[in-house]
């Protein structure tokens, strides 16, 4: 045995020595993999739907640098998980060896479950669970911490799990002291009288500590036809099919509520009318393209109108209620739609063409319908008609230009890719279509945020201690902006 790993894993020059070349080849791999994708990234970032062949020929070309990138780490991993596990039972470097593949395990299953690899994930948990030399014991049992404040306080809180599982668990009156829960997707139902129910949503990750400061509205300031979303953190991106990068990135959002429902034909009419007498001109420019048509029905959804129309129709609603309503911007849009842990629609990833209402959701042409119909595009937080019904506005520029703006969601003349929720594209400001509307958004204080503490392993690959990747620490905000 000595023999065949002679020159592999040992040093020639000090037999006592453990060689770390393979260890530090999978290292650069996945650093090169990683490099690649952000360059793949940021050229389709830079790529509008009209550009031409020759403009995307070089996206192509990053694209098929990555997935060679992506191979070359699976193989570099291969030889170097093959090379440690050959020499644990070496007396003289065995028991660094294990420990080496121990951190190559756990740095190769955080870049698997990065990239959605969940069976190269589970493999690589799986050596960690047979070679683990007792650092990563709490990471492998992967029990987190959970604690809940909110303020007011004495909220009742249940606990329901979204991975497929789906069970609810009553946690009992805020504050919730550190309670043991199993990592996972999750969302918080809180209630408390006089103000409005809230549905959190969070992702806990093996061995973490999470802390969530949540903050309540009174009933009569959110309504009913509004859904909060509070502070916090959630997986952006991540779905190269939808926004063309395959990059996933944890955004910080501040709290928001946003519509239930894009704005209807009723209620857009009632601001043309609102408009009509001492501003005619600006109730022509911004009537609905194709009027007869889109001023139907008033329970359907608004459509055909522009950018300046939605924001027009916004600052009339700040008017008329004596608060301030906005268009969203595409990342507020995108959290009330995935919830926190990047799902591909609202009911999950995997696609049925009768839970919202697109292309193919009923035989022969495509057909528009009311808010009022029956279907399971609703999203962990209560915003429905986010994967179909109709595309809809943000108030964000795509990728500086100040003329294109992100649009996002699918709609009911669209086919599968385009309810996918990481879909992002973009639109002339000044331009009108058919399946095009818009829903609004209520400011709301900012207060409340989340507190992620990761495990920290000693690790023989780095000089300073290895943890998580993209662990985080928040400063929350307090009612008066102060931090703690």
């Amino acid at each position: 045995m000595l023999g065949t790993n002679w020159g592999r894993g040992v040093s020639r020059q000090n037999p006592h020595s453990l060689n770390k070349k393979e260890a530090c080849e999978t290292q650069q791999a996945l650093a090169d993999e990683r490099q690649a994708l952000a360059e793949l990234s940021a050229a389709r970032s830079k790529l509008l739907p009209w550009h031409n062949t020759e403009a995307k020929r070089a996206a192509w070309v990053l694209e098929a640098r990555w997935l060679r990138a992506q191979r070359n780490c699976l193989d570099k991993a291969t030889v170097a998980i093959t090379t440690y596990k050959d020499l644990v039972e070496d007396a003289r470097v065995g028991e660094e060896a294990q420990s080496l593949l121990c951190d190559l395990c756990w740095l190769l299953f955080n870049w698997a479950e990065e990239r959605g690899k969940k069976i190269a994930a589970a493999y690589y948990m799986r050596l960690l669970d047979a070679y683990d030399d007792g650092r990563y014991l709490d990471i492998r049992e992967g029990i987190c911490t959970l604690e809940v404040e909110s303020a007011p306080a004495f909220a009742k809180v249940w606990l329901e799990r979204l991975d497929g599982q789906h069970t609810i668990r009553f946690l009992g009156k805020t504050p919730i002291d550190p309670t043991d829960v199993d990592p996972g997707s999750y969302r918080l139902r809180l209630e408390l009288s006089g103000h409005a129910p809230l549905w959190y949503a969070f992702v806990l990750k093996r061995s973490s500590d999470l802390q969530l400061r949540i903050r309540l509205f009174p009933s009569v300031q959110l309504g009913a036809d509004y859904c909060q979303v509070n502070a916090g953190h959630f997986s952006s991106g991540g779905d190269l099919r939808a926004d063309g990068s395959g990059q996933t990135q944890e955004r910080f959002v501040d709290s928001f509520a946003i519509a239930r429902n894009p704005v209807t034909v009723a209620e857009y009419q009632s601001y043309l009318n609102a408009i009509s007498v001492e501003r005619p001109a600006q109730a022509i420019r911004d009537t609905p393209h194709g009027c007869a048509r889109a001023l139907g029905d008033g329970d359907m959804p608004v459509t055909g109108i522009n950018l300046q129309a939605a924001r027009a129709y916004c600052s009339w609603l700040s008017e008329s209620l004596g608060a301030e309503y906005r268009l969203p911007t595409e990342f507020e849009w995108e959290k009330a739609a995935r919830g926190a842990d990047g799902r591909i629609y609202p009911w999950g990833n995997r696609f049925d063409a009768n839970r919202c209402q697109m292309r193919y959701t009923r035989a022969g042409a495509p057909k528009r319908v009311t808010i009022n119909c029956s279907d399971e595009d609703i999203s962990v937080y209560g915003m429905r008609f986010s994967a179909g019904l109709v595309t809809e506005w943000t108030d964000s520029p795509f990728d500086g230009d100040p003329q294109a703006y992100v649009v996002r969601g699918g709609s009911f003349e669209e086919g599968a890719d385009a309810c996918r929720l990481a879909r992002r594209h973009a639109f002339e400001i000044g331009k009108k279509r058919s399946d095009l509307g818009f829903r609004v958004v209520r400011q709301l204080p900012s207060g409340g945020g989340d507190v992620v503490r990761h495990s920290t392993i000693p690790s023989l690959l780095e000089d300073k201690p290895a943890t998580k990747p993209n662990s985080h620490l928040i400063l929350l905000k307090t009612d008066d902006d102060s931090t703690r």
